[in-house]
Protein backbone atom coordinates (compact mmCIF):
# COMPACT_ATOMS: atom_id res chain seq x y z
CA UNK A 1 0.00 0.00 0.00
CA UNK A 2 2.56 2.50 1.06
CA UNK A 3 4.39 1.89 -2.44
CA UNK A 4 1.75 2.32 -4.38
CA UNK A 5 1.15 6.09 -2.74
CA UNK A 6 3.86 8.50 -3.37
CA UNK A 7 3.29 11.49 -0.92
CA UNK A 8 0.56 12.14 0.86
CA UNK A 9 -0.78 15.66 0.71
CA UNK A 10 -3.99 17.33 1.24
CA UNK A 11 -5.04 15.11 4.38
CA UNK A 12 -9.08 15.90 5.38
CA UNK A 13 -11.39 14.33 7.62
CA UNK A 14 -14.45 13.39 5.73
CA UNK A 15 -17.52 11.81 7.84
CA UNK A 16 -18.66 10.01 4.80
CA UNK A 17 -17.45 7.79 1.52
CA UNK A 18 -15.48 9.71 -1.01
CA UNK A 19 -16.34 7.71 -4.51
CA UNK A 20 -19.35 6.18 -5.75
CA UNK A 21 -17.27 2.98 -6.90
CA UNK A 22 -14.42 2.25 -6.36
CA UNK A 23 -11.64 -0.36 -5.65
CA UNK A 24 -10.20 -1.40 -2.63
CA UNK A 25 -6.32 -2.51 -1.46
CA UNK A 26 -7.11 -3.90 2.64
CA UNK A 27 -4.66 -4.54 5.67
CA UNK A 28 -6.53 -5.71 8.07
CA UNK A 29 -6.88 -7.83 11.48
CA UNK A 30 -6.46 -11.88 11.20
CA UNK A 31 -9.72 -13.49 10.30
CA UNK A 32 -12.17 -11.05 10.95
CA UNK A 33 -16.09 -12.18 11.41
CA UNK A 34 -17.84 -11.44 8.63
CA UNK A 35 -20.70 -9.93 11.09
CA UNK A 36 -18.30 -7.61 13.29
CA UNK A 37 -19.09 -4.69 14.47
CA UNK A 38 -16.77 -1.58 13.95
CA UNK A 39 -16.41 1.95 14.18
CA UNK A 40 -15.48 3.65 10.67
CA UNK A 41 -13.44 7.09 10.10
CA UNK A 42 -12.55 8.38 6.68
CA UNK A 43 -9.84 10.52 5.93
CA UNK A 44 -9.09 11.97 2.22
CA UNK A 45 -5.75 12.77 0.85
CA UNK A 46 -4.00 13.09 -2.28
CA UNK A 47 -1.50 10.42 -3.27
CA UNK A 48 1.23 11.75 -5.22
CA UNK A 49 0.82 8.62 -7.53
CA UNK A 50 -2.87 7.64 -7.39
CA UNK A 51 -4.80 11.20 -7.18
CA UNK A 52 -7.16 11.49 -5.13
CA UNK A 53 -7.64 8.92 -2.53
CA UNK A 54 -9.84 7.97 0.71
CA UNK A 55 -8.61 5.74 3.95
CA UNK A 56 -10.80 3.96 5.53
CA UNK A 57 -9.87 2.85 9.48
CA UNK A 58 -11.86 0.44 11.31
CA UNK A 59 -11.37 0.26 14.99
CA UNK A 60 -13.34 -2.23 17.29
CA UNK A 61 -16.26 -0.53 19.46
CA UNK A 62 -15.14 0.88 23.16
CA UNK A 63 -11.20 0.52 22.20
CA UNK A 64 -9.17 3.78 21.34
CA UNK A 65 -6.05 2.03 20.36
CA UNK A 66 -7.71 -1.57 18.42
CA UNK A 67 -7.49 -0.84 14.96
CA UNK A 68 -9.33 -4.06 13.29
CA UNK A 69 -8.30 -2.27 9.66
CA UNK A 70 -7.23 0.16 7.02
CA UNK A 71 -9.25 0.12 3.69
CA UNK A 72 -7.21 2.42 0.71
CA UNK A 73 -10.24 3.58 -1.82
CA UNK A 74 -9.18 4.73 -4.98
CA UNK A 75 -11.78 6.17 -7.74
CA UNK A 76 -12.74 3.34 -10.85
Amino acid sequence: MVNDLGKISDVQESSKPRFAQHKRVSVQAKNPAASLQYHGYWINALSEKLGPVQFHFASAPGSACKLLAVHLDIEI
